[in-house]
């Protein structure tokens, strides 16, 4: 029983480690889009925005109906 618990308390430890370190890495590059935007363009912009049926991420555009 102890082994078991120590292999799921590792693998949980392990998992939650990775997926913190994507919603880093996520968070980093929506920040660093929006900084650039607006030094560079002037825009006050986020990366992810959603309006009039159009989802625009990033450079990208998704008409969505």
């Amino acid at each position: 029983m102890k082994r078991n618990t120590k292999i799921f308390l590792r693998s949980f430890i392990i998992s939650f480690l990775i997926l913190i370190c994507l919603y880093i890495i996520i968070a980093g590059i929506g920040e660093s889009y929006k900084q650039m935007r607006r030094i560079g363009f002037g825009e006050y912009k986020n990366a992810v925005e959603y309006s009039d049926g159009v989802l625009r991420i990033l450079d990208f555009t998704f008409k969505i109906t």
